[in-house]
């Protein structure tokens, strides 16, 4: 027979490790609760007692935490997903829109806007990774919470590098100053250079 002191390290032990399921299951929970209420030691040995009945109010802890994390999810999941759908939607439309510039018989604009379709299509690859993510079973509010962010991020680093492009287009049509085809090609290169660096 198992020395009560070993005894009671391993009592610990199977609570210690039994934790991190009690935090993802709830039926593991339940389970617990019952097998716990039926095996209460008696009153002869008050160690074990207390360590049941600690284990008990853990669980039920557990429990209620579980609770509000699942509604916690489920809310920060609303939210997300017509932003990414919003968001995925205007990146295709994008992409749209600058290829029609890519047929042009400009080499600068098809240059600049070729580069502008580039990124829409790993913005929103990006995007659909970040949504995979959340759908995940496993994924926590707190992983929502970060999805939510990039997200936004992804949106914000779009609108700003397609705004500088549109700004910035005019002047590769610009003829008024009397510039050479080379010059608009180095302008496009250099622009392009740049906004990759900045929107990597």
């Amino acid at each position: 027979m198992a020395p009560p002191s070993r005894k009671f390290a391993l009592e610990y032990g199977y609570v210690h490790q039994a934790i991190p399921v009690f935090r993802k299951s709830s039926l593991a929970q339940f389970i617990f609760l019952c097998v716990s209420a039926y095996s209460i030691p008696t009153p002869e040995s008050t160690l074990y007692t207390i360590l049941y009945i600690t284990a008990i109010f853990v669980a039920l802890f557990f429990i209620i935490i579980n609770r509000q994390e699942g509604f916690e999810r489920a809310s920060r999941l609303e939210a997300i997903e017509p932003n990414f759908m919003d968001f995925t939607t205007a990146m295709e439309d994008q992409r749209g829109f600058f290829q029609l510039d890519v047929r042009s018989q400009s080499d600068a604009i098809r240059l600049c806007s070729s580069t502008v379709i580039m990124h829409c299509l790993a913005s929103k690859q990006k995007a659909e990774a970040l949504y995979s993510v959340a759908l995940e079973a496993s994924a926590s509010s707190s992983d929502l919470f970060s999805v939510g962010l990039d997200l936004r991020s992804q949106k914000s680093h779009m609108e700003s590098l397609i705004g500088v492009y549109l700004r910035f287009r005019p002047s590769l049509v610009d003829n008024t100053l009397g510039r050479q085809l080379r010059e608009f090609e180095e302008i496009s290169q250099e622009w392009v250079t740049r906004m990759n660096n900045i929107f990597h």
